[in-house]
This record gives structure tokens, C-alpha cells and sequence, in this order.
């Protein structure tokens, strides 16, 4: 791997970039467990029914999430070119765009919140119903905010800005803790409060982020932003990012599938399953938080032209993130006792979880760097349509397909399951490197 003579983003930039983005991560993940636990403390109705209406949520942000990660990679890619008129033009389509859909999402959950959750899920217990069809429509009245600050920080990030977009995700976060804290314990609301919560913040991270733009000191401005016009080349270049994104629905579908097989195994199991993707998501912070520098440097890398230092730093960022999973997928199974006792796990299920992250101590330093950070890199560019589906492909026959396989016919268990997911991963990074080392994978580049 031959380095370039002279880097655009050096080792000092590149950290400069990458630790807000991983403070960020890490604090929405810690957050979201205390989050998680407060809602509990109302009862199980309000759990079931807040998760039921957060997998339907998670389905409808999908499409303008899309969206926005279409706009972040060609505001990013316009950066790199220097076309900074371009680019501003981008980030206001990219939050009209966001906005109008996520307003259609708005009045779909907020006029027909219970006849989707019937749709999905059949006849539910009353309480649960309740909860479930409150949450969702309180939190559905966000949508536009929600969408309008993603959109914003997509920006900031782009534009390397990611001081400025940690600091509107914590102070939302902090807020959105008061708040659960608020209208749970002191109003004595069901799950309404934590959704009235989440309204009020995401209000103020709109607000917030409007402040930023109008101030312009990222180098990105809202002003002027009316009168307002669509710009077709624009959004046809973001949706060559966005649509093969919302394929990722289809993502979603298999892997619910893969976790029901979980339930063949027996209840041991099925709680060391979730209890270990809930210990996987904390180990892959700091991957995550390279996968998000890596689409900024990677966009900015292929506007500019500078393909050479493009799959340099894709390379780079994968040894990276091997060394950062070797070192905390090794501490995650050198804990893997105490993680039993504070889950409170039975002896076989504390069995089983020790046989899960010895698997991920090997699999996630080699596998999942390779797969999932060199993703992002592909993407940045502009060749989304290849990586999803690959991943499609590979989650279909591997994951799933391997994960019957290996877990109830061959009867491996808990482990052939896991197994069947290191695989998965395995065979999208064959994929994506081979795509990598070939030149179709910026061929596709959107400005």
C-alpha cells in the first residue's frame, strides 16, 4: 500500500475529524441504555409498546434518512471540489427534500399510528396498544424537526465540521435524559412522556441548528435560502446515493429473520443472543466512528479528484479499525464474566455469551473492518448500488441461510448462529475489496 507524497487529510485532521464523531457515538449509545431504563421502570406495557413503535419509526426514517446521506456525500464531494456555491445549494435540497418527506411520514403515523400498528403486529394487549399508538404519534410530530437537524449535521460533518455537530447531538441528548426523567417521574406519564420528551428536544435541536446556519461560521449558511427551488441535477445525484439506501429495508427484513431463529435454540440462548448484540454495539464505537469520518474524507477525497489518496485512506482506516475491534473485542471477552453477572445471566446462558464474544474477538478484527468501513468508503463515492447488493446477497445466503443452517440443522447452536454472522461479514469484505482494488468504484462520481 503505497502512501500518497503529500496527504489532503493528514493524521492530526483525520483525529481532529474522528473523536467528536466518537464521543458522539459513544455518548447516544450510553444515553439510549439510560433511556431504555427509565422506560422500564413505567412497566412492560410501556416497554413493549414504545419498542413496537420504534420498529415502525425505524422503517419510516429510513426514507428521508436516505435522503440525507445522499445529500452528505455530495456536499462533501462538492467541498472537495472547491465548489462551495454548489454545495450550499446541495445542503438546501438536501434539507427540503428531508423535510418534505418526513412530513408525508408525519400525517401517515399521526392519522393512521393504530391502523399500522394493527397492520404489523395483529391484535395487541390493550395497554400495550395504548402506549404503543400514543408514543407514535407524539414522536411522529418530530419527524420534520428530527429530519431537518440530521440533515444539518450530515452537513457539518461533510464540511468537517463535527465539533460543532457533537455539540448539538449532546446537548440534545443531555436535554432528552431531563426530560425522560421529567415527565416520567415527576408527572407520572406512561410511555406519552418519554415521547413528549423526545418532541420538545428535537424542537430545540432544530432550533439550534438553524442558529448555526444562519451564522454561517462552518462555512455553510441557510441564508438566502428563499425563494426556494428544486434543482433537478442535484436531486437526481443525491438519490444515486439515497435510493440504493432505502434498500436497506430489505436489510432490515432479513436480519428480523435472522434473529427469530434464536428462538429455535431455547430461552438460554435467545437471552445470550441479545444480550451479546447489546455488548457487539458498544465494541463497534469506535469502528463506527471511523465508518462516519471515513464517508466526509472519502467525499471530499473523490470531488477533488484525488482518487490515489481515496482507496489510501480506505485502506487506512480499515487496519485502523482492525487494531480498535482487536483491542476492545479482546477486552469485551476478557469480561465476559462480569458481563453475565451484571445481566444477571444463568450459567448456560453466561456459557453461551462466552462462546459469542470469543467468536466476535476473532471475527470483528477481521471481518468486520473490511466489510463495513470499506462500505462507507464505496458509498462516499458514489457506487452505492454495488454495496447493497452485495449485502443483500450475503445477508439473504449467509446470515440467514447459513444461520438455519449451521444453528438448527447441523445443530451448532448459539455459536453456528454467530458463525453464520462472521460469515456474512467475511463475504462482503471479499466482495468490497475486490471492488475496491478495481476502478468502477469511483467511476460513479456524483459532482
Amino acid at each position: 500500500m503505497g502512501t500518497p507524497a503529500s496527504l489532503q487529510f493528514d493524521r492530526k485532521r483525520i483525529l481532529r475529524l474522528m473523536f467528536p464523531l466518537f464521543l458522539d457515538t459513544m455518548l447516544v449509545s450510553s444515553i439510549g441504555i439510560v433511556n431504555s431504563a427509565m422506560v422500564s421502570s413505567i412497566g412492560e406495557a410501556a416497554v413493549s409498546g414504545v419498542s413496537l413503535a420504534n420498529s415502525i419509526g425505524n422503517i419510516l426514517i429510513i426514507f428521508f434518512s436516505a435522503f440525507n446521506v445522499g445529500g452528505t456525500v455530495i456536499i462533501a464531494q462538492f467541498v472537495g471540489k472547491n465548489d462551495i456555491k454548489n454545495a450550499h445549494n446541495a445542503m438546501k435540497q438536501t434539507i427540503s427534500v428531508c423535510v418534505l418527506l418526513s412530513t408525508a411520514m408525519m400525517f401517515v403515523c399521526v392519522f393512521f399510528g393504530r391502523e399500522l400498528l394493527t397492520l404489523l403486529y395483529g391484535t395487541l394487549e390493550p395497554a400495550v396498544m395504548t402506549n404503543a399508538t400514543d408514543y407514535l404519534i407524539i414522536v411522529a410530530l418530530s419527524y420534520p424537526f428530527f429530519a431537518f437537524n440530521s440533515a444539518v449535521i450530515g452537513a457539518l460533518r461533510a464540511v468537517c465540521d463535527s465539533k460543532t455537530a457533537l455539540f448539538i447531538s449532546a446537548l440534545m441528548n443531555i436535554l432528552n435524559v431531563g426530560g425522560y426523567a421529567f415527565f416520567i417521574f415527576i408527572c407520572d406519564m406512561n410511555a406519552s412522556g418519554a415521547a413528549f420528551s423526545l418532541l420538545i428536544v428535537r424542537i430545540i435541536g432544530a432550533a439550534l441548528s438553524a442558529i448555526f446556519l444562519l451564522q454561517g461560521k462552518s462555512g455553510l449558511t441557510i441564508r438566502g435560502f428563499f425563494p426556494f427551488r428544486f434543482d433537478g441535477p442535484i436531486i437526481k445525484s443525491i438519490c444515486k446515493v439515497a435510493i440504493p439506501v432505502t434498500a436497506e429495508i430489505v436489510l432490515l427484513m432479513f436480519d428480523v429473520m435472522y434473529h427469530r431463529i434464536a428462538k429455535y435454540l431455547g430461552p438460554n440462548a435467545l437471552t445470550a443472543h441479545s444480550v451479546g448484540f447489546s455488548i457487539i454495539t458498544f465494541l463497534e464505537i469506535p469502528a463506527s466512528a471511523i465508518c462516519l469520518t471515513l464517508m466526509t474524507v472519502v467525499g471530499q477525497l473523490v470531488g477533488s479528484g484525488n482518487l490515489k489518496e481515496a482507496r489510501y485512506q480506505i485502506n487506512r482506516m480499515v487496519i485502523f479499525s482492525c487494531f480498535c475491534l482487536l483491542t476492545t473485542a479482546g477486552i469485551g471477552y476478557l469480561c465476559s464474566d462480569w458481563f453475565a453477572a451484571l445481566y444477571h445471566l444463568s450459567p448456560q446462558s453466561s456459557e453461551y455469551l462466552t462462546d459469542i464474544l470469543l467468536i466476535m474477538m476473532i471475527a470483528l478484527p477481521l471481518f468486520w473492518s473490511g466489510s463495513f468501513v470499506t462500505f462507507n468508503g464505496l458509498r462516499a463515492a458514489g457506487d452505492g448500488k454495488f454495496i447493497i447488493v452485495v449485502s443483500i446477497f450475503t445477508m439473504c445466503i449467509l446470515r440467514v441461510g447459513c444461520g438455519y443452517l449451521f444453528a438448527v440443522y447441523f445443530g451448532w447452536g448459539i455459536r453456528g448462529l454467530w458463525s453464520a454472522m462472521a460469515l456474512d461479514w467475511l463475504g462482503r469484505m471479499i466482495f468490497f475489496l475486490w471492488r475496491k482494488r478495481g476502478d468502477k468504484w469511483y467511476v460513479n462520481k456524483l459532482t
